[in-house]
């Protein structure tokens, strides 16, 4: 999803699972009143055809 210029609201729903690059996109994370889990990861090399990351 790319939107220059613009702010979207992605709701919590149950199952969903957001990707994205934190170096680059701008976000905030808000209070919640149930558990949820992150996973935090590096790319530490960049694959041959995976160009669409960088």
């Amino acid at each position: 999803m790319f939107l220059p210029d613009e702010e979207r609201l992605v709701e919590p729903l149950y199952g969903r699972l957001v990707l994205f690059k934190s170096d680059v996109l701008e976000h905030e994370v808000l209070p919640t009143r149930t558990d949820r889990y992150s996973l935090t990861g590096w790319l530490l090399h960049q694959p041959p055809g995976l160009g669409f990351l960088g």
